[in-house]
């Protein structure tokens, strides 16, 4: 894949918070199970665009595709925690046994995943407030 999606705080001149930045040269010699978890992160961030996009149709007149919403928000509470965390979590694991360093970031990295589980079951609970 030529361009991955990694999360910035500006937004990187791009609509929402999320830009594309390239790792050409590093899925030449990334192992495929890190490989994978890049895709995977560049789908999520795809969808995080969408439901960006769908919310900034519902602040200005309403006229979002709820079904959308909520595909979108069922997607992000499942796979994440039944498959991609649990890999990732591994891996964390696996480095921070080998860097003292990496072992106190892998708290902020779990941190990460708890808070984006109860975001988005506040968001599921807002879109069905919204929608009915």
């Amino acid at each position: 894949m030529d361009n991955q999606a990694t999360h910035t705080a500006n937004g990187g001149g791009q609509q929402g918070h999320w830009s594309r930045v390239n790792h050409d040269e590093a899925t030449r010699t990334t192992p495929r199970t890190i490989q994978a978890l890049y895709n995977e992160h560049a789908y999520m961030y795809n969808l995080l665009d969408s439901l960006e996009e769908q919310v900034a149709l519902i602040e200005r007149d309403g006229d979002a595709d709820f079904n959308l919403l909520l595909d979108i928000v069922d997607y992000m509470q499942n796979f994440p925690e039944r498959f991609h965390h649990p890999k990732e979590d591994l891996i964390y694991q696996r480095m921070a046994l080998r860097d003292d360093e990496f072992a106190r970031e892998v708290t902020g990295l779990m941190d990460e995943h708890r808070l984006l589980e109860r975001l988005m079951a506040r968001l599921a609970h807002a879109i069905k407030d919204v929608q009915t």
